[in-house]
C-alpha cells in the first residue's frame, strides 16, 4: 500500500513538474546546457571561450568560406559543426575544423502543403509530381499566373537597402539543443534537421506582420520551440513542428529570451510580458522595455533598452521616465499561488545603445553609443543602480559605419562589432582598457559587395573553445590559430 502511494506521489510530482515548465534543457558531456542560437544562450555571453584578440584579414584566420548569398543572422556551432543560412532560404553547415561545406538545404512554399488553402496545395502537387528540377521548374512556368494569384505564393515584403542595411529573409540565427537544429526565415517558413542534413519537418507559420523584414530569432525554451510571427507567438513540439500552443501577441524586432524562476522556465518577450514555456500561459507583464533590441537575463534579473527612435508605438505605460531613451532593471520573483512577481530595480535616461543589444559581465553592462555623427563609445553601465560607470573616449568611424551586431563577451574580453568589419575588444571591468579595434574588410551600410575588400558584418560572433566565428555578407570566418 505504501509502495502503491509512493508510486502515484511521484507521477503526480512529475505531472506538476511538467505543468509548471520546469527546464527540460539537453544537457552536453560537461552537464551544462547545450541550447544555443541567437547570441549562444541568449545573453551574448562565453565565459569558459578562450578567443583571439586581434585579428585582420590576413592574421588569425583559421580558415574563411565563400558564402552563396547574404546573412544577416549569426552562425552557431555544434560539436564540429557550423550553421549558418543564406537567402533566402537556405541553411549551411560546415566543418568547424577546415570551414568546408558539408551540406546545403533550401527550403521554399513548395514544401509545405497549406491544408487551409486548397488553391495552393493543388499548384504544390502538381510542381512536386514533377520528377526533376527542371520539370518542376517548367510546370511552375505553365502554371505562373495561377501561382501569381494566389496569395500563399506571394513573399512578405522587405525593405530592400535601408540606409544601405538589407533587410533580407534570413536574419534570425538558427537555434540547436545539440540533436537537432531549427531555422526561421522571413517567408514564414521553418524547418527542422538532424546534424547530419535530413530535413525532419518544415511548417509555414505566418506572414510576418513587419513591412521593414523579419529579425526576431527563434528561441527553446520549456521543451518548446518558441517563435514570434505574424501576430502570434508559437510554442511548437521539436520533434514534429506541431503547436503546442499559440496566443496572441505583436511581433517586433526584438527577440524572446530565456528565463528560469523557482524551476520554471519563461519566455520573457520584447514590451514586458512574460509566459510560462511549456504551455504559454501569461505569467506577468512589465518586465521589460525593449521594441527593436534584445534584452538580457542575469539570474533573476531582466536588462532592457528602450530608444525612442527606434519605435513607432511609444514606450511601454509602466516606464515613469519622459526621456527619449530608458534603460531600466527588474527582478522576476514567485509568487503566491504560483504566480510571477515583476519587481521593478531600477529606471534610467541614458541612451543604451542603437540596434545593438547589451552584454552583461561582473556586474556591468556594455554597449556602443553614438555620441555624435560618425563617432562612437562604449559605455558601462552600473547593472546594481543603472548608473553610467565610464564611458570612453569617441573612436571616429569611416561614413556608413553602424552599431548593428550586438555586444559579446569572450573570456576577459567585451567584443563590439560595426557593419564596417571592424570590431572593438576591450577588457571588461570598471575602466576601460582598449586592447585591439580589428578589420576584416572595408565596408558599412552602403558598401559596394561587387568590390573584392568589401564586406558588410551585421550580426554578433559566436565563440567554441579558442576560435570565434563571423558571418558577413560574402563570407563565413573563422578567427584562430590553424
Amino acid at each position: 500500500m505504501a509502495a502503491n502511494a509512493t508510486g502515484r506521489s511521484g507521477v503526480a510530482a512529475l505531472a506538476l513538474i511538467a505543468l509548471l515548465g520546469a527546464s527540460t534543457a539537453a544537457r552536453g558531456s560537461d552537464g551544462a546546457d547545450a541550447r544555443i542560437g541567437f547570441r549562444g544562450d541568449g545573453t551574448g555571453s562565453f565565459p569558459k571561450a578562450d578567443p583571439p584578440a586581434k585579428w585582420s584579414a590576413a592574421e588569425n584566420v583559421a580558415w574563411k568560406t565563400p558564402m552563396p548569398g547574404r546573412c544577416n543572422g549569426s552562425p552557431i556551432v555544434v560539436g564540429d559543426h557550423v550553421f549558418t543560412c543564406s537567402e533566402p532560404g537556405t541553411l549551411l553547415c560546415v566543418s568547424a575544423a577546415d570551414g568546408k561545406i558539408r551540406w546545403s538545404d533550401t527550403v521554399t512554399y513548395y514544401d509545405y502543403v497549406p491544408e487551409d488553402d486548397p488553391e495552393a496545395a493543388a499548384i504544390i502537387a502538381m510542381v512536386n509530381a514533377a520528377k526533376t528540377e527542371k520539370e518542376k521548374e517548367a510546370v511552375k512556368a505553365s502554371l505562373k499566373k495561377d501561382i501569381m494569384r494566389c496569395e500563399y505564393f506571394e513573399k512578405p515584403p522587405v525593405m530592400g537597402e535601408h540606409f544601405g542595411f538589407t533587410f533580407e529573409y534570413t536574419m534570425p540565427t538558427p537555434t540547436s539543443e545539440g540533436k537537432q537544429v531549427y531555422v526561421v526565415y522571413g517567408t514564414g517558413l521553418v524547418a527542422a534537421y538532424d546534424l547530419e542534413g535530413k530535413r525532419k519537418w518544415v511548417r509555414m507559420l505566418a506572414k510576418p506582420s513587419s513591412a521593414t523584414g523579419y529579425s526576431a530569432n527563434p528561441l527553446l525554451a520549456g521543451g518548446r520551440l518558441v517563435i514570434c510571427m505574424g501576430g502570434r507567438l508559437y510554442g511548437l513540439d521539436p520533434a514534429t513542428g506541431k503547436s503546442a500552443w499559440e496566443v496572441d501577441h505583436k511581433e517586433r524586432y526584438g527577440s524572446p529570451v530565456r528565463a528560469q524562476v523557482g524551476g520554471t522556465e519563461l519566455v520573457v518577450m520584447p514590451y514586458g510580458k512574460v509566459y510560462r514555456a511549456s504551455d504559454g500561459k501569461l505569467m506577468a507583464d512589465g518586465a521589460t522595455c525593449n521594441g527593436q533590441l534584445t534584452a538580457v537575463v542575469h539570474g533573476d534579473v531582466v536588462y532592457s533598452a528602450w530608444d525612442d527612435d527606434m519605435s513607432a508605438e511609444g514606450p511601454p505605460n509602466f516606464l515613469t521616465k519622459k526621456g527619449e531613451f530608458r534603460l531600466m532593471a527588474a527582478r522576476l520573483k514567485p509568487g503566491e499561488a504560483g504566480k510571477l512577481v515583476v519587481e521593478k530595480l531600477w529606471e534610467v535616461e541614458e541612451r543604451p545603445g542603437r540596434y545593438s543589444s547589451p552584454v552583461y559581465r561582473d556586474g556591468l553592462i556594455y554597449n556602443k553609443v553614438e555620441p555624435s555623427q560618425h563617432k562612437f563609445q562604449v559605455v558601462a553601465f552600473d547593472a546594481a543602480t543603472g548608473q553610467v560607470v565610464y564611458k570612453s573616449p569617441a573612436r571616429p568611424a569611416s561614413r556608413g559605419t553602424s552599431p548593428h551586431p550586438s555586444m559579446a563577451q569572450a573570456g576577459p574580453y567585451i567584443y563590439g562589432g560595426f557593419d564596417s568589419g571592424q570590431m572593438w575588444v576591450f577588457k571588461s571591468g570598471r575602466e576601460f582598457q582598449e586592447v585591439a579595434f580589428n578589420a576584416l574588410a572595408k565596408g558599412g551600410l552602403g558598401a559596394s559587395l561587387t568590390q573584392e575588400d568589401h564586406d558588410q558584418m551585421t550580426s554578433p560572433p559566436f565563440f567554441a573553445s579558442s576560435r570565434m566565428y563571423l558571418r558577413t555578407h560574402k563570407f563565413l570566418w573563422c578567427i584562430g590559430t590553424k
